[in-house]
């Protein structure tokens, strides 16, 4: 009888199943700016709590907030970064660079332009796109046919583009509304002709409040209109497991007797319908939604960024929380980076 050689010292730490891990989602959902330091502190306490690296998540899909925080990981800001950003706290000596640019934006005033109202025979488009599949929601109809907004802001987020210039090696989806069908589009995914910048732009483009930005021809307008998160864009990534941050839900029972109860809690449904569809397709589905504590921070203006700060604290501790009961998302998450590291090493 023959004895099996030891492992190798260099392979002790790396998991087994023939160094196979399982390819990992990561969802950013929409919320402004407060929606994006509740990414940040969530995203955070992922790295602090499983060792995990967000930027390291096979694909990466951003609806408007959630795409500025998408494009920013893929250009290589860390968590901490992310964190400190719309803070008083220093970056990374290395993020100096990406913190001065994003300090910037912040200060730059967005030029305001006089809205113009659609054209009734617009809608005829959106209403002919009805008889064809995949069809548009309800949400992204309604909000294709508002008038457009005051806020010149796409033209200040393309500068997103100098921290990201080309579409990363690994994929980064970005989501916008097509006006013209009212269908959604996922950059990065269906078209990487545009920019990333450009195309973060788009996603941002709030109904009713930003400009549309227009990309060969056509006009594209909040990711956030389809969907707060477009988790089910998933269904087509090829991952294994699904991380979702969304920060315009709510966990069920938190919003009680809050002014913004019935909109969290109805896109808490949403959320769920989308999660079921990824589960029922066999993938491994973890949430994280605003708790009490984080959405009284959070406040009910989403475009409020005077409360990042306390957003970052609260949403890091709910989500640390939430990852102590989750053993499973541990094991996933530390062993995913296990094997990542060793094979860019």
């Amino acid at each position: 009888m023959t004895t099996e050689a030891p492992r190798p010292e260099w392979l002790r730490e790396v998991p087994d199943r023939s160094l196979a891990r399982r390819r990992i989602g990561l969802v950013l959902g929409a919320g402004g700016a407060t929606g994006a330091a509740f990414h940040a502190g969530t995203l955070l306490a992922l790295q602090h709590d499983a060792r995990w690296d967000p930027n390291s998540a096979d694909v990466i899909v951003g609806s408007s907030a959630g795409s500025i925080v998408a494009g920013l990981l893929r250009a290589g800001l860390t968590t901490d970064d992310l964190s400190a950003w719309g803070t008083t706290a220093a970056p990374r000596s290395d993020g100096r660079v990406s913190r001065d640019l994003l300090d910037n934006m912040g200060s730059t005033r967005n030029a305001l332009v006089p809205s113009r109202p659609r054209l009734p025979f617009r809608s005829l488009g959106i209403l002919g796109s009805l008889a064809h599949s995949p069809r548009p929601s309800i949400a992204g109809i309604v909000t294709s046919l508002m008038p457009t907004g005051w806020v010149d802001a796409p033209t200040n987020l393309e500068r997103i583009g100098r921290l990201l210039e080309a579409w990363p090696e690994r994929d980064l989806w970005v989501t916008a509304v097509d006006t013209s069908s009212a269908r959604r589009v996922v950059f990065g995914k269906d078209d990487t002709s545009v920019t990333p910048g450009r195309a973060i732009a788009a996603s941002c483009a709030i109904p009713g409040i930003y400009r549309p930005i227009t990309i060969g021809g056509r006009r594209y307008i909040d990711g956030g209109a389809h969907s707060p998160t477009n988790a089910d864009v998933m269904l087509d990534a090829h991952v294994d497991t699904v991380i979702i941050s969304s920060p315009m839900s709510a966990r069920p029972g938190a919003s009680s007797r809050r002014p913004d109860h019935l909109m969290r809690a109805l896109l808490h449904r949403r959320l769920r319908r989308e999660a079921d569809r990824l589960t029922r397709a066999g993938l491994d589905v973890h949430v994280f939604e605003p708790d009490r504590a984080t959405m009284d921070s959070m406040g009910i203006n989403a475009l409020d960024s005077s409360r990042a700060g306390r957003v970052v604290r609260d949403a890091f501790l709910a989500a640390g929380g939430q990852m102590a009961d989750s053993v499973t998302l541990r094991e996933i998450l530390r062993e995913s980076q296990a094997v990542d590291t060793w094979r860019t090493t």
